[in-house]
């Protein structure tokens, strides 16, 4: 009789333990199985870059939106604006100095993950759709050193006014400066579709440490750019090229385009040599015009440089002036009248 109790407990549990089993082999069938995401990674050669039919000169203003409410303070700032409505996987922003870009349709945001370690951009839509670009795919070998890529990442530079084409470009952290310096800029700038994953270079990976310095205008028409000679603009919609001859100047920076993108403001910078060294001998600010393919001069400093820090208002733009960027308060001055409003810079002429 013990036997046959014993029996039927260990018959009651191998058939409790099948029913288990089978449950458990019935619900893992039942779940599904999690897509690969896309990554969007450059192919050698990459596709040729062609201008695309952008919007003329007209500024579309981006639709309004209402952000999330804030969350506490301790969390990075972006959780607590439209960022936190996308599903986005990043967790180390690093340095982003570009901050995170949302598309003018509001359906997409890119944004720079990591500085140091593996860095990438991610680009996400509020579906989950999403594209990974490596910042290591977008450098010269030079750079890269036992397979470590030097501090830098991938930034959002410029959404398109539909929303389908974002502009990026690559950053390298370097540290240093010179007479006659606008700082590091860019060295190279790409667009991915976000329809489909296609990159294409607008600009190529640039030798030089300086970079590009870069510059979209409002309208999203045209881009301004330099690297080591003079300044050209590229109109998007048709391709052509304008340079901006600086004549006998070492070098431009600061591009700023007026509000209605029809005029291209810049800082020119000359230096002299003081036996073994160098120094600043003048500096002036020149708005070049679309509509009539010259440059005029705006004003004039000796010794030190100008710097353009805003062009937001149609006849104020913001001037700072010192031998460095970093730290300059600016000062408005009136185009129209010719007059700062504010302390004015000396040494002028």
């Amino acid at each position: 009789m013990f036997y046959n109790r014993l029996n039927l407990k260990l018959f009651s549990l191998i058939f409790a333990a099948s029913l288990l089993l089978s449950a458990c082999v019935g619900a893992a069938s039942t779940t599904p199985t999690l897509a690969a995401k896309p990554q969007a990674t450059p192919t050698a050669p990459l596709p040729t870059f062609t201008p695309t039919d952008l919007p003329t000169d007209t500024i579309t203003p981006r639709p309004s939106r209402t952000p999330s409410p804030p969350e506490p303070t301790e969390t990075p700032f972006f959780k607590a604006t439209e960022i936190a409505e996308f599903p986005i996987q990043c967790t180390d922003f690093g340095i982003n100095r570009m901050g995170p870009a949302i598309s003018p349709d509001g359906n997409w945001v890119a944004v720079s993950c990591g500085y140091k370690r593996d860095p990438n951009l991610e680009i996400v839509d509020r579906n989950g759709k999403r594209w990974t670009l490596n910042y290591k795919d977008y450098l010269l070998k030079e750079y890269i050193v036992d397979g470590h890529t030097p501090i830098g990442n991938l930034y959002p530079k410029h959404w398109s006014a539909d929303g389908r084409y974002l502009y990026f470009t690559s950053y390298i952290g370097f540290d240093g400066g010179g007479t006659c310096f606008y700082g590091f800029g860019a060295h190279g700038l790409y667009r991915i579709d976000v329809k489909d994953g296609a990159v294409s270079p607008v600009l190529p990976l640039s030798p030089s440490i300086g970079g590009y310095d870069i510059a979209f205008s409002p309208t999203g028409r045209r881009l301004a750019y330099q690297g080591e000679g003079d300044p050209i603009i590229l109109d998007l919609q048709t391709g052509d090229k304008l340079t901006i001859k600086i004549g006998d100047d070492d070098a431009a920076g600061n591009f700023t385009w007026s509000p209605d993108g029809l005029e291209l403001a810049y800082s020119t910078c000359k230096s002299k040599s003081n036996g073994n060294d160098f120094s600043i001998e003048k500096s002036a600010i020149k708005i070049y015009s679309i509509r009539t393919n010259t440059s005029r001069t705006v004003l004039e400093i000796d010794e030190t440089m100008f710097f353009i820090l805003s062009w937001e208002i149609e006849s104020i733009i913001e001037i700072a002036q010192g031998p460095f960027m970093d730290g300059l308060d600016g000062v408005p001055y009136d185009l129209n009248s010719s007059q700062w409003l504010g302390p004015t810079p000396t040494p002028i002429r």
